[in-house]
């Protein structure tokens, strides 16, 4: 029985517990699973404050993509990271792949986890589409952004207008056709990439927030990266930077696409750098 006397120790428990219940909801911890559209879908938050660094990856990665960056920038501020639609151990998502959808379902992944403001965005490949389109439509929640070797809306006919016109049209139909053995939803990403550059050219970003733009310059002429296509990437992020008031690029021929992983302690040490100046 609860005397009189305990009572403002028992309301004072009650609220304890529940303050940290409410806590934990706001700012949930670890692996989670939630729900985007009647689908289950996997995300990762680690470390503690703000800034919050979200991390989007490329088409076909999960976010295991990001582990040795993430596990870094989490001892400095809280970080957030998921596996897209179809990809990992997220389900696949009704519907294309297109920019569009993949900007909306981080937002209600955003949401869920209680990060509303204060996010630094870093998107590799396609995840550069991505953090540029969520900037575009919530540009009051972004504070920055780090784009990493990012896709560009003028890439892919640029480099094909390098070969012959009798080889395109075999090259578009190979960059374009999904690997049947490939996770689902990379499947569906390789299905709507026309859309991807149709939407970017046809929704142009304009901010002030700092950004720094990771680019590899590394040539590999077994994958087709020649000089002339790298050079191709190159001059288009430069027209991307004339876009931007704060916009500076760094280059590594060290790394090929994959930045993160082949040069980790660049990618933490930008996103540390811009973290700093924030």
């Amino acid at each position: 029985m609860i005397t009189l006397g305990r009572l403002p120790l028992v309301i004072l428990a009650l609220c304890i517990f529940f303050g940290l219940f409410d806590c934990a909801k706001k700012n949930p911890f670890g692996q989670l699973t939630l729900r985007v559209k009647g689908k289950n879908q996997h995300v990762f938050l680690s470390g503690e404050g703000s800034p919050i660094v979200v991390f989007i990856t490329g088409a076909g990665s999960n976010l295991e993509d990001f582990d040795p960056v993430q596990k870094e920038i989490s001892k400095a501020t809280r970080t957030f990271s998921y596996d897209k639609a179809g990809i990992g151990k997220s389900e696949m998502i009704d519907g294309p792949r297109t920019i569009e959808n993949m900007t909306s379902e981080l937002l209600s992944l955003l949401e869920q986890t209680g990060i509303e403001n204060d996010i630094l965005l870093v998107g590799h490949s396609l995840g550069g589409f991505v953090a540029r389109d969520f900037l575009a439509k919530y540009p009051e929640k972004v504070i920055g952004m780090v784009l990493i070797d990012p896709g560009n809306e003028y890439f892919t006919e640029r480099v094909l207008h390098t070969f012959p016109e009798e080889k395109r049209s075999h090259l578009d139909s190979l960059i374009h056709t999904p690997n049947p053995n490939s996770p689902i939803g990379f499947q569906a990403e390789i299905e709507s990439r026309r859309s991807w550059d149709v939407y970017m050219r046809n929704n142009k970003v304009s901010s002030s927030v700092p950004i720094v733009l990771i680019e590899s310059a590394h040539i590999d002429e077994s994958n087709l990266l020649t000089k002339e296509v790298v050079g191709i990437k190159q001059n288009l992020n430069k027209d991307f930077q004339r876009q931007m008031s704060d916009l500076k690029i760094i280059t590594t021929e060290k790394s090929g696409h994959f930045i993160q992983l082949d040069e980790p302690e660049l990618v933490i040490k930008t996103i540390l750098d811009i973290l700093m100046k924030l």
